[in-house]
């Protein structure tokens, strides 16, 4: 590191799985699905290691934020 260089360290950010989705907005997995897939209205969750789908929690936030205000 070079002096004068601030240091920042980079946590990964948090996944919110598809049975963790489903919790926090209390619907199916099938429903969520639904709502990403067909519907639109849920953002694309990332594919995580070919198999799992996940939204990233700023991700989240700021969809939520968005249902809040309109």
């Amino acid at each position: 590191m070079k002096h004068g260089t601030p240091f920042v360290q980079h946590f990964p950010e948090s996944i919110i799985t598809l049975p963790e989705m489903a919790k926090h907005l209390k619907r199916s997995p099938k429903t969520i699905w639904r709502m990403w897939a067909k519907d639109g209205s849920l953002p694309k969750p990332l594919m995580i290691n070919g198999r799992t789908l996940g939204w990233r929690e700023s991700t989240y936030s700021a969809w939520l934020a968005e249902k809040e205000e309109g």
